[in-house]
């Protein structure tokens, strides 16, 4: 989740610079002020760490087995007049 505070000023709105806070399963983290180009890209750096770090999850960790389990069959969905209903 990423939270821009709008009423600080060089960021939000009609500004070429912005400054947030990124907030994740580790906490808040605040994301030095730049230019909304730059904060993007330092944005979606961390996003791109956070992605390959789940990647090194060795495959005992519970929520990787828990990925590999088969999935129950979903019942199809057909349309009616009426909207989307499972057969």
């Amino acid at each position: 989740m990423v939270a821009n505070d709008v009423s600080e000023p060089g960021s939000g709105f009609a500004v070429d610079t912005n400054r947030v806070t990124l907030v994740d399963a580790s906490g808040a983290i605040e994301v030095p002020a730049g230019t909304k180009y730059e904060v993007a890209h330092r944005l979606l750096d961390h996003v791109v760490a956070m992605r390959k770090a789940v990647a090194l999850v060795p495959d005992s960790a519970p929520n990787a087995r828990a990925a590999k389990r088969p999935r129950a069959a979903k019942a199809p969905i057909t349309r009616t007049a009426r909207g989307p209903t499972k057969r």
